[in-house]
């Protein structure tokens, strides 16, 4: 029979062996409380995100056809402006002609080289142009739309919309109580366009990698050609925005640096899938690549009278009837 002496030594024992499995279970206990939360309050998706995001860190994971640098993208546009003064003051025909198929010529029937799918300088065109063309495009599409009621063309646009939604987000309203998604509107529509520009990037401006980007725009693309077989595409620049704003997380120079990556890669899809392109970032933007004080009032929409020139720009920039 144990004294009291040998109860009181195994309660002691008893005792120093409970403090630290106490003590343990309550750190494992806030470990993970405290990793749950982390994982509830979005850091997990956030933590470095900045970092994989920066321009000159992340790869360009995309095809060959793809990977073209923003010197090459520029000395092309720089050609071209070049080569348009050089075309209009010396050619004896019409240089002025509304221009078809890209890249293409008596001599090379397939695709030509890349600058040649960047629109030249034309005549402006007239109503009839736009009777049969159609704009798809986000917000910066619907306040061209707004600007350019009497236009005669059609706009399915809407803000917010990027162009992974084409397919699922019910934007185009057909009555007070019915919408369609981008494509099902196309597929509905009985008109026959020869002319479809698209305008997308700003909203897309944060995923992790621009040939994401550019592949959604390839694949919507190919699948409104099976809506429109006899139209011709162009795929407007992503438009850079006022210096002290922010888009996504990018701000000011560095998303606008990010939006000449994206530009690039677009006029490398333009050749791919012989489209044109229209350069509507360089139209707009300053000697340090961003959105001039006063062209927005929120330094990303642009106020009636740049829309009226980037309507302009199109009117000029014009490709077959």
């Amino acid at each position: 029979m144990l004294n009291y002496s040998s109860r009181k030594s195994k309660r002691k024992k008893i005792f120093l062996l409970y403090i630290p499995l106490t003590l343990l279970i309550a750190v494992a206990s806030v470990l993970m409380l405290s990793a749950i939360h982390f994982m509830s309050s979005g850091e997990m998706t956030w933590t470095g995100f900045e970092k994989v995001n920066q321009l000159r860190l992340s790869p360009i994971d995309t095809d060959s056809i793809l990977a073209i640098d923003e010197s090459l993208a520029a000395y092309i546009i720089e050609a071209n402006k070049q080569e348009t003064e050089a075309d209009t003051t010396e050619k004896e025909e019409d240089p002025n002609a509304p221009i078809s198929n890209p890249g293409k010529t008596d001599e090379n029937p397939e695709s030509g080289e890349i600058r040649d799918h960047i629109l030249k300088v034309t005549a402006a065109v007239g109503e009839d142009y736009f009777a049969d063309t159609l704009f798809i495009g986000d917000s910066r599409m619907l306040g061209l739309s707004m600007t350019w009621q009497d236009s005669g063309a059609t706009f399915y646009a809407s803000v917010g919309l990027s162009i992974n939604q084409l397919n699922t987000k019910k934007v185009i309203k057909a009555d007070a109580e019915t919408a369609y998604t981008v494509m099902e509107a196309i597929e509905r529509d009985e008109k026959d366009y020869k002319r479809i520009y698209l305008m997308f990037g700003l909203n897309e401006l944060g995923w992790g990698y621009p040939s994401v980007f550019v592949r959604s725009v390839k694949t919507a693309i190919e699948q409104i050609r099976e809506y429109c077989p006899n139209a011709e595409f162009c795929i407007m620049a992503i438009m850079p925005i006022a210096i002290d704003k922010t888009v996504s997380i990018y701000t000011g120079p560095v998303a606008n640096e990010r939006i000449r990556e994206f530009n690039t890669m677009l006029l490398g899809l333009a050749s791919e899938l012989n489209c044109w392109y229209l350069d509507t970032y360089n139209l707009l933007a300053d000697a340090e690549g961003n959105l001039p004080e006063g062209f927005a009032a929120d330094g990303i929409h642009m106020y009636s009278e740049q829309n009226k020139r980037i309507i302009s720009y199109i009117s000029t920039h014009a490709f077959a009837y």
